[in-house]
């Protein structure tokens, strides 16, 4: 099956540390989609990134996902370049209409510098 640009995806991907903040609104929108999976990469270009999850601790993870409750604070993120950080930020925006697109991070400078 080819999944078109207005596809929307109506398999639950679990709960996982990191699901994504989008919910059912019980009007036919169910969160899943190109935006939902943006937000997918952030959380695992996270944990590459840092060696760690970003939400994780005594507070409730869904909670903390839903109120976007992560950040750079660990020491390894001292090493993180300012670029590969503004990817993580642009892509776990908790709005999903202001979330990295496909081509905008194809286009980000983390990615467009990373040849050279």
């Amino acid at each position: 099956m080819k999944l078109g640009s207005n596809t929307k995806l109506k398999m639950p991907s679990g709960g996982s540390p990191g699901g994504r903040p989008e919910r059912s609104d019980g009007d036919g929108n169910d969160g899943y989609g190109k935006p939902a999976d943006m937000w997918s990469l952030g959380v695992v270009l996270y944990v590459m990134l840092s060696g760690m999850r970003a939400f994780d601790g005594d507070f409730k993870i869904e909670e903390k996902i839903l109120r976007g409750l992560w950040d750079f604070d660990l020491p390894i993120w001292g090493k993180v370049s300012q670029a590969a950080k503004s990817l993580v930020s642009g892509l776990m925006t908790l709005d999903p209409k202001t979330r990295l697109s496909v081509d905008q991070v194809l286009e980000h400078v983390w990615l467009a510098n990373a040849g050279s």
